[in-house]
């Protein structure tokens, strides 16, 4: 799949992401724009053409993608009318999920993380150190309130997106406290 992965990245494809078996009708759409052997990132895009994050997920999850479909063309047509900003990442020599959790650290923007493939929401909240093989993070409530610190053994993680309109709620909400 990795293979696949880095076609997608190069060719700047727009994709239609399956990552539940459960559910075919669920899907992400986005740009992939980075991947290693466990992870893969995507600039995720709503089904209204808006610009909604990056997320970054473990490869073994994906069921199936798709390019090029009526669907795929009418977001990306969507996105480009609207002008959106691409987000801006930068992959370094480090291992894609490490590149996340430093990107979403120096950036300060809020993050949502999934833990040992719960499918949930199991802490969203600012990072403030990546320095080690575990994390600290600031917690924050989805109301925008401080809600104390965690920290997380990276190898825990299996999913973690950053700036999605969620997110970008939440962080307007902290700001205004």
């Amino acid at each position: 799949m990795r293979k696949n992965l880095e076609q997608f990245i190069k060719n700047r494809n727009l994709c239609c992401i399956y990552l539940d078996s459960e559910d075919l009708t669920s899907f992400a759409v986005g740009y992939i724009i980075d991947c290693d052997d466990q992870f893969f990132a995507v600039e995720s895009i709503d089904r209204y053409g808006n610009a909604d994050g990056i997320f970054c997920t473990e490869i073994e999850r994906i069921v199936k993608i798709e390019s090029g479909s009526e669907y795929c063309c009418d977001i990306e047509k969507l996105f480009t009318a609207k002008q959106q900003n691409r987000f801006l990442y930068k992959r370094t020599k480090d291992k894609v999920l490490s590149c996340f959790l430093q990107s979403a650290c120096l950036l300060h923007k809020i993050c949502t993380i999934e833990l040992c493939n719960s499918e949930l929401q199991d802490i969203v909240g600012f990072i403030e150190d990546t320095e080690s093989s575990c994390i600290k993070i600031k917690l924050i409530t989805e109301r925008g309130k401080d809600d104390g610190f965690t920290f997380v053994p990276v190898d825990k993680i299996t999913q973690i997106s950053i700036d999605s309109l969620d997110e970008q709620k939440i962080f307007t909400l902290y700001k205004l406290q």
